[in-house]
Order: structure tokens, then sequence, then C-alpha cells
């Protein structure tokens, strides 16, 4: 993926993340994606638990 692309990317999840489209920003994750959370890392499946604080 070219810088460009994925900065693109990068910035969608974070309009769906700041609208609160959750589902929205989840499809954008890869399938492998891990969320370093603090003290708590959290895969794919369950960071959609985690976002519902935001």
């Amino acid at each position: 993926m070219l810088t460009e692309q994925n900065k693109a990317l990068v910035l969608q999840f974070y309009k769906a993340f700041d609208d609160h489209k959750m589902e929205q920003a989840l499809e954008l994750l890869a399938p492998n994606f891990v969320a370093h959370l603090g003290v708590a890392n959290c895969k794919h499946k369950r960071f959609k638990p985690q976002t519902r604080r935001f």
C-alpha cells in the first residue's frame, strides 16, 4: 500500500470513529489488527466492545 493510500485509510478510520460509526470504522481494520491499549492488547474481534466506551 502506498503512503498516500495508507494515510487516506487512517483518516477514514478516524472520521468514522469520531462520528461514532463503529461498524464503519471496524470494517477498515485488517483481520489481524491488534490494538495496544495501555496494559492490555486487544485483537480485532475484542476491539469492538472496547470502543463502546467512546
